[in-house]
């Protein structure tokens, strides 16, 4: 809701009043910005995730095996690994998640 409002103000699109009843005083978040460094290729019909994951949560250690394929574990490449949109219905030929770094941050 507030990228849509603060989107409007910037257009100029509403009323300056209404939206200033409606905007966080506070400022946004510093966004970050996330490299992609690998992309993991689901291999086999027995692909899963040995730890609960999500969007966008950072696995600290490199060599952490969060998924095994077929008994394979797969580990992050590197430390502070972003996991960027893990598959929920893993399919054998899909990507089973992608992973980043984060590599700056904008204001």
């Amino acid at each position: 809701m507030q990228s849509v409002l603060r989107t409007l103000r910037h257009f100029r699109m509403a009323d300056e009043a209404w939206l200033s009843t409606r905007l966080d005083r506070q400022p946004p978040p510093t966004q970050k910005v996330v490299e992609v460094t690998t992309v993991v290729t689901i291999n086999t019909d027995r692909f899963r995730f040995c730890i609960p994951v999500s969007g966008m949560q950072t696995i600290v250690r490199k060599g952490t095996v969060y998924a095994q394929d077929d008994g394979r574990p797969i580990e992050t490449p590197h430390d502070n690994c972003v996991l960027i949109m893990p598959a929920r219905r893993p399919k054998r030929g899909e990507t089973g998640v992608r992973l980043g770094r984060y590599v700056s941050s904008t204001a």
